[in-house]
């Protein structure tokens, strides 16, 4: 009777341990239940593996003989599952869960379009910490989508030995995709070739470093630019960290250099509410532009074309600042900031290409600024629900900021300037969607120069001429319609990874009669914008905007070349 009672309860904790861990499966944030989706029929599933913790943790043991390494990254694992199918129309049923996976928060690390197979990677964070892997594999000659879910503490790094271990060779395929992948030795003489899309990984990884990142940069102030950043990173709850950067440019024979330091503390019961103190000094070309195009990309311009299409000053100085990060969306920072600005010569005109293949024969001038002391006090506020930073299809961005110069803070400058950004990125229908951008720029008091606003060109209004209109007031809307033809069109689409897009611009820059009020110039809007509408085409990061003017004389096309999205 005893044996019996034993027996009994000895089934009903396993039972009850069995459930309690299926219970804690589904709700841990790295697993993905891809079958509540009701995308595909269980009659679909070629084949299923499916590798429990008690088993990750045997494969564990059997891996410490090789790589200790190994055997405590199986250790750190609740589950893995991989799901072979054969279905069909199966861009859409990607779409369909890339569209949940968004939505569940989770980031696409990285997409590798070939034209045989098409990979998506996506990983779940918290505090820094990968809690899951999510990854589709579509082999599109067989018709065959594989999806993989790796549940735990995933060290990305070493994805390609726990697929070995367990046996799943797709891993290997995944791995390649993932920051800090090594190719095995055996393998390394066949990767002089491999296109940058096949193997993406930054250039801090090639000595295993985290914390440190090399600096490059090509313009017509700086010349060649080298140096070396140590980024901010928060290692704990709370703390004191620091960062900082040093270079040289080899053109202006200039220094740039910056030292910081914040005391922060993580807090709140999912510890995403972020307080910071925090002091810097510097000394810094720098640049109002960084809203039209990135500095690798104005780079590359000005390094193949003679194209620089940002304006320089010299920034020394140094600030004291407060933030506060509510659950990584909402972020509030002021700032007291004391510098002195500089005008800065071009010091280089070469380029690779020269006046060739749409080169310039020279670099334009780059503009004098107001030199002298300012003293300022800054503050801003800033919305993030983008589901992506580099590829958002859905969510909004906000940025709001002002800036007070002179007054009882003294020194050269005494105006106000206050700036607006909204964007949206709001996905239609199967590989569609709409971008919105509304940017407004205003002040009172007298703007310095390098503070003004310009319009047209590459970012902004795309049929005219870059910066061909200025003030020191300014407004600005972009609207672009984008259809993912493989997504949208399956199978009929003739262009591998081709997405095509419309758009239309309306900005206007003017200056303000009455400088004192922030609005003047604005109920005249109609008499003085500018328009522009054109189509584009984008192939990864690459996009091309063909743009004509709509309110000129001059109506030839205009074509800006980009290596990231206008916005």
């Amino acid at each position: 009777m005893y044996r019996s009672l034993f027996y009994t309860l000895l089934i009903l904790l396993l039972v009850f341990e069995t459930v309690k861990a299926e219970e804690y499966i589904v709700n841990h944030l790295g697993y993905v239940e891809t079958e509540a989706l009701a995308i595909f029929d269980p009659k679909d599933v070629m084949t299923h593996q499916s590798f429990g913790a008690l088993m990750l943790k045997q494969v564990a043991k059997k891996a410490r003989r090789k790589s200790r390494q190994t055997s405590e990254a199986l250790s750190d694992l609740e589950l893995v599952r991989v799901q072979t199918l054969s279905v069909d129309s199966i861009a859409m049923r990607m779409d369909q869960i890339a569209r949940y996976l968004d939505a569940m928060g989770w980031e696409r690390t990285v997409r590798s379009w070939k034209k045989r197979e098409r990979v998506s990677v996506y990983l779940q964070y918290e505090d820094e910490a990968i809690l899951g892997l999510f990854a589709m594999v579509n082999d599109r000659q067989a018709c065959i989508l594989t999806l993989i879910n790796v549940v735990g503490h995933v060290q990305a790094h070493l994805v390609r030995s726990i697929g070995r271990e367990l046996g799943v060779d797709v891993f290997e395929r995944i791995a390649r995709l993932l920051p800090g992948y090594k190719a095995p030795a055996s393998k390394l003489a066949h990767n002089h070739f491999r296109s940058r899309k096949s193997h993406i990984v930054p250039i801090s990884n090639i000595w295993d470093t985290e914390h440190e990142d090399f600096l490059a940069r090509y313009n017509r102030v700086d010349g060649p630019f080298l140096g070396w950043r140590l980024p901010l990173k928060y290692r704990s709850s709370y703390g004191v960290a620091h960062y900082g950067e040093i270079g040289f440019g080899f053109g202006g024979k200039n220094w740039d250099y910056q030292a910081g330091a914040e005391i922060f503390t993580f807090y709140g019961k999912s510890k995403a509410n972020l307080s910071a103190l925090g002091i810097e000094v510097h000394g810094v070309t720098d640049t109002q532009d960084d809203w039209r195009v990135g500095e690798m990309e104005n780079s590359v311009y000005a390094l193949l074309m003679r194209r620089d299409l940002r304006d320089y000053y010299r920034r020394e100085g140094g600030s004291a600042y407060a933030s506060h990060d509510f659950d990584r969306v909402i972020q509030v920072r002021g700032k007291v900031a004391i510098d002195h600005y500089n005008s800065l010569m071009n010091t280089t005109d070469w380029s690779l290409f020269g006046n060739r293949w749409g080169g310039l024969a020279y670099f334009r001038s780059n503009p004098a600024i107001d030199q002298g002391q300012m003293r300022s006090v800054q503050g801003t506020v800033r919305l993030d629900t983008r589901n992506s930073f580099r590829k958002s299809h859905r969510g909004w961005f906000m940025t709001l900021s002002g800036e007070k110069a002179g007054g009882i803070l003294q020194g050269k400058y005494n105006f106000e300037r206050y700036q607006f950004d909204v964007r949206r990125y709001q996905p239609l229908f199967n590989g569609t969607g709409l971008d919105a951008r509304v940017h407004f720029g205003t002040g009172r008091g007298t703007l310095p120069r390098q503070f003004q606003y310009a319009i047209g060109g590459s970012g902004s209004v795309h049929g005219y001429d870059y910066k061909a209109i200025r003030g020191d007031r300014m407004a600005l809307f972009n609207i672009a319609y984008w259809v993912d033809g493989e997504q949208h069109f399956g199978r009929d689409w003739p262009l591998d990874d081709v997405s095509i897009g419309a758009f239309f611009d309306a900005g206007a820059a003017w200056f303000a009669q009455d400088v004192n009020d922030v609005f003047d110039g604005v109920e005249s809007l109609d008499h003085i914008v500018k328009r522009s509408a054109g189509v584009a085409f984008a192939l990864d990061d690459f996009h091309a905007y063909f743009a004509r003017p709509l309110d000129s004389a001059d109506t030839s096309w205009r074509v800006w070349v980009r290596f990231s999205r206008a916005f």
